[in-house]
């Protein structure tokens, strides 16, 4: 004895969308991603490429290991807009295909955190070593004046 076969009140309205999906795929644009584009001051915005690429950014940060000692709540905040930022300008710049953008902003996101976190600190330790020549060109000159 077998059991009647039930169907979910949304499986026609699936069935259907995915017939025409099929027999509509020749006429979908070669990069999906550009099917939604938005002109703001004469640049093509790629709606949906950004949103792969929001994605990717968020969950490539959700991956990321968290430092010891974690990052302040705002500093976290500013890391990931600077990421995006970066990821958004190459999607206009570029358009890439959505599965690029998808690997590339996972990895931007995992990797770009670590590399911006370096970026900062090398940054820090190029600004102290400015400041300790600049402190000991001051104490030889002030050395100097007052023999």
């Amino acid at each position: 004895m077998t059991a009647p076969l039930v169907l979910h009140p949304m499986a026609p309205l699936a069935y259907s969308g995915s017939v025409m999906l099929t027999t509509a795929g020749a006429d979908l644009p070669r990069h999906f991603g550009n099917i939604l584009m938005i002109n703001i001051g004469g640049s093509e915005l790629p709606v949906v490429t950004m949103g792969f690429a929001l994605t990717g950014i968020l969950l490539g940060r959700y991956l990321t290991p968290k430092k010891d000692p974690p990052l302040s709540r705002s500093k976290d905040v500013v890391v990931t807009v600077i990421l995006l930022l970066v990821a958004f300008a190459w999607v206009v710049d570029s358009q890439p295909r959505l599965i690029l953008t998808t690997l590339l902003a996972c990895g931007l996101g995992y990797a770009g955190f670590a590399a911006v976190e370096l970026m900062g600190e090398e940054t820090l330790n190029l600004i102290r070593r400015m400041f300790q020549a600049a402190t000991g060109l001051l104490d030889r000159i002030t050395k100097r004046s007052t023999k």
